[in-house]
Formats: structure tokens, C-alpha cells, sequence
């Protein structure tokens, strides 16, 4: 509390506070968004709740105000959120108490061409509804395509048959799961499966070192590395 007594007094001496509603009246109940930089605000009564970079900020406490800016902080905190309003723009930074005191109080925080750099513009989302709305089917996109490329060996589930002259002879099934049943039966569990890369795979079974490559998710090369069969190659096709 010391540390905001002292600024407080920093700022009194610097320059009179004038208790300007207008800018808070003006940001209540909406909201500012960067979708560039993920970063993004929205103003309820004089609580602000932030996000930064993609982090979620927490909630904030309006502190003071002063002309087009607002000063937003939590309790016991040597920081502030700090945004001003410049038409629907809406430039944000944060800043310990020490920096706010070193440029002269609220009187030396500005936005021009020499300082923009230190400041994220945020623009004003007319339709808040419809942003989030917005923002949770791109989310629900983002989350399945995360779960399509965070997937193993199962992405390829099915049954392999090896390649000769059309005559195709079942070799293995991969499951749902993962698991791969060769027609011998022999089980390897996805557990035990190393992942390359999305189309690259190795494991070990009772013919050695098996590597499988997939091509276009219906074509695999399977090649086995053991003392009598050294780098021999078995080219697949998917069935079903």
C-alpha cells in the first residue's frame, strides 16, 4: 500500500486528477480485441478482464482515471493496466509504478509515433455476441485439428494387405486404438509403437525392426530389419 500512496502522490503533484467519466462510460460493457497478437479486453462496470498473447490475465480493478485513460490494477499490485482511448482504438500497456514515476506520472504517458512500439492497439468489436460466437467455432476448429495431428499410428486404422500383381494378402490390422494385429498373431500394443513423424513408425515384433511409411494414407512401405531379412522392403495397400 506504501508503494500506491507514493504514487498516487506522484501523481498529484505532477499533474490535478480529473475524475473524467466520459472514457469510462465509453468502454463499459464492450470490448477490444488484437487478434493478431491475442490480446484482447472487455469492460464490465469498472472491472476489465484481460487477456494477453493468448494467456488468460485475470480481472482487474478500475484504480484511477485521467482524461482518455484508464488505470486498472489488482489489489497489492506494483503494476497497471493501462489503456487509452483514442476513437475505437484502444491502446494497452502495463507498467510497475517505478515507470510510471520515471516518465513524469499519468501527465508523461502518451501515444505517439516515437512510443507506439510500447503499446498494443486494440480495435473496438461492435457485435460482442457474435465475436465470441465466432471465436468458439474457431476454437472448436483449432481443437480437432490439434487432435487430427496429435494422433499416432491409428490414423491409418485399418486392414494392410501386401502388393503383389493385385493379389492382395492381409499382413496386418491397425485398430482404432492404435494396436496392430498381424495375420501370424502377433499383437503390438500402440504403447510400444515409436512415432517419427505423421507418416513414419517403428516398432519391434518376432521378424526384428519394423519401420512402416505411409503414402497417401492407402499406400505403406514396410520395411524389416533383422539378421536374414537386412532392410527388406514390402510395399502395402490399404483394403478398407
Amino acid at each position: 500500500m506504501k508503494t500506491l500512496t507514493k504514487l498516487f502522490l506522484i501523481i498529484f503533484i505532477t499533474i490535478p486528477l480529473i475524475a473524467c467519466s466520459n472514457t469510462l462510460n465509453k468502454v463499459k460493457g464492450k470490448a477490444y480485441v488484437n487478434e493478431e497478437l491475442e490480446t484482447a479486453v472487455y469492460f464490465n462496470g469498472k472491472k476489465a478482464s484481460l487477456m494477453v498473447q493468448g494467456e488468460d490475465g485475470g480481472e482487474f480493478e478500475l484504480a484511477m482515471k485521467w482524461k482518455n485513460i484508464l488505470f486498472y490494477h489488482k489489489e497489492e499490485s506494483n503494476f497497471y493496466q493501462i489503456f487509452i482511448l483514442e476513437g475505437n482504438t484502444l491502446y494497452f500497456t502495463a507498467m510497475h509504478t517505478s515507470e510510471i514515476e520515471r516518465i513524469g506520472g499519468v501527465s508523461g504517458l502518451q501515444v505517439d509515433e516515437y512510443n507506439k512500439e510500447y503499446y498494443i492497439p486494440l480495435k473496438l468489436i461492435k457485435d460482442i455476441n457474435s465475436y465470441f460466437n465466432s471465436l468458439e467455432v474457431r476454437d472448436n476448429k483449432k481443437a480437432n485439428n490439434e487432435r487430427a495431428n496429435n494422433q499416432g499410428i491409428e490414423r491409418y486404422a485399418g486392414s494392410w494387405c501386401m502388393d503383389y500383381s493385385g493379389e492382395n494378402e492381409l499382413l496386418f490390422v491397425i485398430s482404432s486404438d492404435g494396436n496392430i494385429t498381424f495375420s501370424d498373431g502377433q499383437i503390438v500394443k500402440a504403447r510400444d509403437i515409436t512415432k517419427s513423424s505423421d507418416e513414419s513408425y517403428s516398432f519391434e515384433n518376432n521378424d526384428g525392426t519394423i519401420e512402416l511409411d505411409f503414402y497417401e494414407d492407402v499406400n505403406c512401405s514396410m520395411t524389416i530389419y533383422s539378421q536374414d531379412k537386412a532392410g527388406f522392403v514390402i510395399d502395402l495397400v490399404k483394403n478398407n
